[in-house]
């Protein structure tokens, strides 16, 4: 096949997973809206659900941003304003089922910026590593206050199976270590990578990543009393270990397009005691839609901004690295 060809196929690809996350999108909007019957929101109310959305919004900047940040391991640099056209545009994909398209498609956008594959995978993987590890460290907080509700909250979830995770997770971890120790190639592959995960950029981004979810979390703790009139004595910061607790498990279920019904299910199953089911559900599903909100925009800014740019497609800017 012909270099233009590729190109052509690899954008109507992009296309394609783009109509297709569209589909599901809309779906999701009717089944979110149904959920809706009978509430009347206040003024007030709108308006905090519009700042919802527009931190939603927000977020995918950062977003954009770490992955610029971790673009300078592998010696590209990006602005702010490209990086956030191509992450902006691909995230619209994570509708689809799996929660791994949004990641093709950075991929295929990036190679039309000119970004090489091998940098954008490994960018890609670490953002993954240090995303986790950050929502892992935020849900810790909560699970530390109270470590028996996690019975309540999954319940399908028993101690052996526990067990069983953190033995595999240290066999693994053991193998590695060999693996480094006695394989002289996965030591230069090894080597070969260390620019991406120099430790003031690892803090940079883990640091960004937590200002989001505890951000969200705050965000949550304001909907529920400004729209939903709730009394409870829940602290903001324990409502951030609990959302993020939920966002992580809707992301790394397989099959469920941008975590649909695994975060809102979870999310009522956590407040439901503090709240009331009828309000953690109402919580919940007003948190989806406008997540849903503020990822269309996003994909809609980043869409008007490719198309203005669209004649300028150079990999390398005046952007100078972060660290």
């Amino acid at each position: 096949m012909s270099l233009k060809f590729n190109k052509k196929l690899i954008h109507w690809l992009g296309r394609l997973l783009m109509l297709l996350s569209f589909v599901y999108l809309g779906r999701a909007i009717y089944t979110q809206v149904s959920g809706f019957h009978g509430i009347v929101f206040s003024a007030g109310a709108i308006v905090a659900l519009a700042a919802l959305v527009l931190f939603y919004f927000s977020q995918w900047i950062v977003a954009a941003n770490i992955w610029r940040c971790l673009l300078h391991g592998g010696n590209v640099y990006i602005s702010l304003r490209k990086s956030f056209m191509i992450v902006g545009q691909a995230q619209i994909a994570k509708y689809l089922p799996g929660n791994i398209f949004q990641y093709v498609g950075r991929l295929t956008l990036s190679y039309k910026y000119n970004i090489p594959t091998a940098v954008v995978a490994n960018t890609i993987g670490i953002e993954l590593i240090i995303c986790v590890l950050s929502c892992l460290l935020l849900a810790a907080v909560e699970v530390m206050f109270v470590p028996e509700i996690i019975n309540s909250w999954l319940p399908f979830v028993d101690r052996a199976l526990i067990v069983k995770l953190l033995a595999g997770t240290a066999f693994i971890a053991i193998c590695c270590m060999g693996g480094l120790i006695f394989s002289r190639r996965l030591r230069e592959w090894f080597a070969s990578r260390r620019s991406y995960i120099k430790p003031l950029r690892m803090l940079l981004c883990i640091g960004q990543f937590l200002a989001v979810f505890t951000t969200l979390g705050a965000f949550a703790w304001f909907i529920a009393h400004s729209v939903f009139g709730v009394s409870s004595g829940l602290p903001w910061y324990r409502y951030a270990g609990r959302i993020t607790l939920a966002w992580l498990i809707g992301f790394v279920v397989p099959g469920a397009p941008g975590g649909l019904g695994i975060r809102e299910a979870l999310t009522v199953k956590m407040f439901e005691d503090d709240l009331g089911e009828g309000v953690a559900l109402c919580l919940a599903l007003a948190m989806r839609l406008c997540n849903i909100a503020g990822d269309m925009l996003v994909f809609l800014a980043a869409w008007l901004l490719a198309m203005k740019f669209k004649d300028n497609p150079k990999t390398q800017d005046t952007t100078l690295p972060a660290s």
